[in-house]
């Protein structure tokens, strides 16, 4: 989803890719300072342009853009076709003869002004690598990324044989074949291939459900993630949603 306008001009950090989206619904990315450079780039449908940094928020005006928020940080999960897929970060997205073909370009731009560690999750073409559980990464434009990026809180089942080995004798033996728990996105780690869920967790003598202690969250392979758009179809019957203390 895109903002209608510019209410304020927006704050981007330095040397990262955001998503813009043109009036007349041509997609693409600008950057400020793409690698340290004195440089805002344009790569937009058929437009790719470089303006110095203190006029890309007019230009911005003038190409009737509006700039789509990034919508995580480090970690984020979407459904595709079904299937889900964890965002890859990138490494250097920008290279030298991309610069070269940009309109404007000049000599002047190719002086380094500051040290910027990129975070790219998105490259200079506007999509995203996303892994999927059976091991193929497919690139995906950012308008499909952003509208089906899984939320959090989404309810997410797990098979009980499917729990790490340090956390199965804290499964319920029960007739229930999978737990429910929720997704979470873990600010505070460093990019990775797992699905993080979070879990209520029980003493183990408590009679009443209710009785949560605390939450765990367990980073889970793709693969075994089984999500739920919809609380309705959770199939409650062969679920427990809880693990034990």
């Amino acid at each position: 989803m895109m903002p209608p306008n510019q209410i304020r001009p927006p704050k981007l950090v330095p040397g990262r890719c955001y998503p813009v989206q043109a009036r007349d619904d041509a997609k693409g990315i600008m950057c400020v300072f793409p690698k340290g450079k004195p440089v805002v780039i344009f790569n937009v449908g058929s437009v790719k342009k470089a303006v110095v940094p203190n006029a890309w928020q007019m230009e911005l005006e003038n190409l009737g853009l509006s700039i789509a928020p990034l919508v995580f940080r480090k970690h984020a999960i979407v459904q595709y076709e079904h299937e889900l897929g964890v965002i890859q970060e990138l490494g250097d997205v920008f290279h030298e003869f991309q610069f070269q073909r940009l309109i404007n370009w000049h000599a002047g731009f190719e002086h380094t002004v500051r040290p910027i560690r990129d975070r790219n999750f998105i490259d200079v073409d506007g999509t995203y690598d996303v892994l999927f559980g059976n091991g193929d990464t497919v690139k995906l434009p950012w308008w499909e990324v952003n509208k089906g990026l899984v939320p959090l809180g989404t309810h997410i089942i797990i098979e009980k044989s499917i729990f790490p080995i340090a956390f199965q004798t804290r499964v319920p033996q029960c007739r229930a074949s999978h737990v429910l728990g929720w997704l979470r996105y873990p600010e505070e780690m460093e990019p990775n291939n797992l699905i993080y869920v979070a879990f209520r967790v029980i003493e183990q003598r408590s009679q009443r459900r209710s009785d949560m202690e605390d939450v765990e969250i367990i980073g889970i392979p793709i693969e075994h993630c089984i999500v739920f758009n919809i609380q309705d179809e959770i199939p409650r019957d062969a679920c427990v949603d809880y693990i034990y203390l």
